[in-house]
């Protein structure tokens, strides 16, 4: 990823990368299309979260309790998107492909039926961990809550 989107370094971190000028240059196109193509969407103020896809293949789902906590880490999100998709070759010219309803709900259920791994707990916080067929699931609830609580933030990411 560093070779290919010239961000290169001495010590290999993708962190040099992903917040760098080689990443950024790299994430920008995708940043000023896809966030003002949500900017202007009617619903934009009430978005929990997104499912992103390259070429039609769902790369990860991200979704918060509430808009506000989205906002507040919708940008970083997107980047590491941005910055995952910006090697990838386009699958056809023309119209971007997006997932189909069905694959998007594979990718959940993989995530979600997978035995938890692990989890660890933070002073606000508990994190619950899985890795399911291609698919690593985390999910965040408020410490304290029930085991029945919904999280406050769940994440899907593909393992490949």
């Amino acid at each position: 990823k560093q070779r290919a989107l010239g961000g290169e370094n001495a010590t290999s971190t993708f962190r040099t990368l992903s917040t760098g000028e080689a990443g950024k240059k790299a994430a920008q196109p995708y940043r000023d299309h896809i966030l003002a193509a949500l900017d202007k969407l009617p619903e934009a103020k009430s978005l929990v979260g997104f499912v992103a896809s390259v070429n039609g293949r769902v790369t990860a789902i991200e979704v918060f309790a509430n808009p506000a906590l989205f906002a507040a880490e919708r940008a970083a999100l997107l980047d590491g998107v941005f910055l995952s998709a910006a090697d990838q070759p386009v699958a056809a010219p023309g119209a971007p492909v997006a997932p189909s309803e069905q694959s998007v709900k594979e990718f959940v259920r993989h995530g979600d039926e997978a035995r938890e791994e692990r989890g660890f707990d933070s002073r606000g916080a508990r994190t619950f961990l899985k890795k399911g067929k291609g698919v690593f699931n985390s999910a965040v609830k408020a410490a304290g809550a029930a085991p029945a609580a919904e999280p406050v933030y769940r994440s899907y990411q593909s393992a490949e």
